[in-house]
């Protein structure tokens, strides 16, 4: 199953307009049948004035194919609007059922070059005994740019959720067997805290 993914870094006061940008395309998706929103977020804690939007592509797709070359994308908001694209590969099972009241821990791992098929191997090990405490979204590979990177979404309903659940994993010897693995084939972790906007299928 094939994902991109759209971050849009937009110069302060221009959110609303992206925002607008945003629900025009996803109800142009929704009339085609071909590309599908599965959530659009706004960066709650992170890098301020941020839509991150994930698209679910055509299972079809050729390796070329995207979204900002279709008429679904629009041109940016002002000349100082930055989009970045990204295709994804999803690596473990993609769950989009969620409604009423989450957030999302948005997590990018950049792995020293070569040490991504190693780390999907514990992380795959590792995923029964992390999701006991919460739900994963997914977990993703980047097709283009840096492919050196493991990209993972995780739901909680707030702040002290969050708190419970991850300190509920560490309490895990499994768990903490996966982080003495994986910690040294990370070169860095970065993560924004992620809420969705009033249109996004994920709630």
């Amino acid at each position: 199953m094939s994902f991109e993914l759209l971050i849009d870094i937009c110069p302060p006061g221009t959110m609303d307009k992206t925002l607008d940008e945003l629900s025009e395309m996803h109800k142009l998706a929704l009339a085609s049948g071909n590309i599908n929103a599965q959530a659009i977020w706004t960066t709650e804690f992170g890098e301020a004035d941020q839509v991150i939007s994930l698209w679910r592509l055509p299972n079809k797709t050729a390796s070329h194919d995207r979204i900002e070359t279709t008429h679904l994308c629009p041109p940016p908001s002002t000349d100082k609007h930055i989009r970045v694209s990204r295709r994804l590969q999803l690596e473990f099972p993609f769950d989009n059922q969620f409604a009423g009241g989450h957030f999302y821990d948005f997590r990018t791992y950049t792995l020293y070059p070569g040490m991504r098929e190693n780390f999907l191997k514990h992380m795959e090990k590792a995923m029964p005994v992390r999701t006991r405490h919460s739900r994963n979204v997914g977990v993703w590979t980047p097709v283009d740019g840096n492919t050196d990177q493991i990209i993972h979404v995780w739901a909680y309903r707030d702040l002290a959720d969050r708190a419970r659940a991850r300190a509920g994993a560490w309490q895990e010897p499994e768990w903490r067997s996966y982080l003495d693995h994986i910690f040294p084939l990370i070169r860095q972790m970065q993560n924004a805290l992620l809420m969705p906007v009033k249109f996004s299928p994920m709630q």
